[in-house]
């Protein structure tokens, strides 16, 4: 297909196809589900970008909540702890492999 049939068929115009594809512009949910639909690419591969950032966001966050925990303990402290540590653990090893395989 063309670019210009795959933009009639998301409703949008070639420069904005070009812009999503690239990375200067978000596709909305209907681009993606589209794309999709179209292409069988996989949901994962195509929201991969924000899945990286929200990766990303949350170990830093992650971090920042478990020194927190450790400065002001609770009951519960030591299972988030471990829990979130747990998490960030796997997706350190996450990006890992997939910065492994770029």
């Amino acid at each position: 297909m063309s670019l210009k049939d795959v933009a009639s068929l998301l409703e949008t115009t070639s420069s904005n196809l070009i812009r999503y594809e690239s990375g200067l512009r978000k596709p909305t949910p209907e681009i993606i589900i589209t794309y999709h639909i179209l292409f069988g690419a996989s949901m994962l591969e195509l929201l991969s970008p924000l899945v990286k950032k929200v990766q990303k966001r949350l170990i830093r966050r992650s971090l920042h909540h478990m020194n927190y925990l450790k400065d002001h303990p609770s009951p519960k402290s030591e299972y988030t702890i471990k829990y979130v540590g747990e998490i960030v653990n796997l997706l350190k090893q996450k990006q890992q492999n997939e910065s492994s395989c770029d």
